[in-house]
């Protein structure tokens, strides 16, 4: 909870556009993660686990999931390439860290 006041206030000075994909993200995760998680647990609990009711339910969440999680991740590189005009990533070949 102390985290998530932390963010709260670094949520609010980001562009209205990124703020607003933000809270999209995180509503369309958390919906996925409880939301359909209580539905799958009301069907295990009258039908159980072996069925296509419950299979569907169980795939539905993990897509909520992943959709906020890539609606997060659309958020982020649309704000950094609005902040920066280019990124540059460089891959360097072998192990980065030394042995003595």
């Amino acid at each position: 909870m102390v985290l998530a006041l932390l963010y709260l206030r670094f949520l609010f000075v980001l562009p209205r556009r990124t703020k607003l994909l933000c809270f999209i993200a995180g509503g369309t995760y958390i919906g996925g993660a409880l939301g359909m998680e209580l539905v799958g647990g009301y069907i295990v609990t009258h039908w159980g686990e072996d069925n296509m009711a419950w299979a569907v339910a169980s795939t539905f969440e993990e897509l909520l999931e992943m959709l906020g999680a890539s609606i997060f991740i659309y958020a982020l590189l649309s704000y950094m390439s609005s902040e920066k005009r280019s990124i540059v990533i460089t891959v360097v070949e072998g192990d980065s860290i030394s042995s003595p």
